[in-house]
């Protein structure tokens, strides 16, 4: 048996009693669930869509202020590609290839080398490579196949 409701006048859906439609709480007015207007329906599907709104921007929000900025401090061209000195610790830049750069975050300006089994060629050809640092908002590394800025 299905259960049956209808909407009070203060928009509330609620059980119909027992006895069926006809005994109704005299003091409030019932309409039938089916009975809704264009109306509610319209400012229904506006609150669910408000809601998933708000809801996707405070989780982007959210996340995002947890992330601290870590800006560049200083750009020096090494000779085997670029060094970021950054306000916590250091990028470098390795070009060992037209198409490989290794790159390395570190705390120290030269970090510990630990053996690597998976990479086992440990000398490059030189590449060519070239710094653009004109602009104070940007640094670019190009090499005849790759563009990092």
């Amino acid at each position: 048996m299905a259960l049956e409701c209808v909407r009070n006048s203060d928009n509330v859906a609620q059980p119909l009693p027992k006895g069926g439609r006809g005994q109704a709480s005299p003091t409030k007015t019932m309409q039938p669930l089916t009975h809704m207007s264009g109306h509610d329906i319209l400012r229904s599907s506006l609150r669910f869509v408000l809601f998933v709104l708000i809801l996707t921007i405070g989780a982007t929000a959210a996340q995002a202020q947890w992330i601290p900025l870590n800006p560049v401090k200083e750009a020096a061209t090494q000779p085997d590609g670029l060094l970021l000195t950054l306000e916590s610790g250091y990028l470098r830049f390795q070009v060992n290839g037209d198409s490989i750069v290794h790159v390395v975050y570190s705390i120290e300006k030269e970090p510990v080398h630990h053996e690597d089994f998976l990479i086992t060629k440990k000398s490059w050809p030189n590449a060519d490579f070239t710094v653009h640092a004109e602009d104070p908002k940007t640094v670019t590394l190009s090499t005849s196949l790759l563009k990092i800025e």
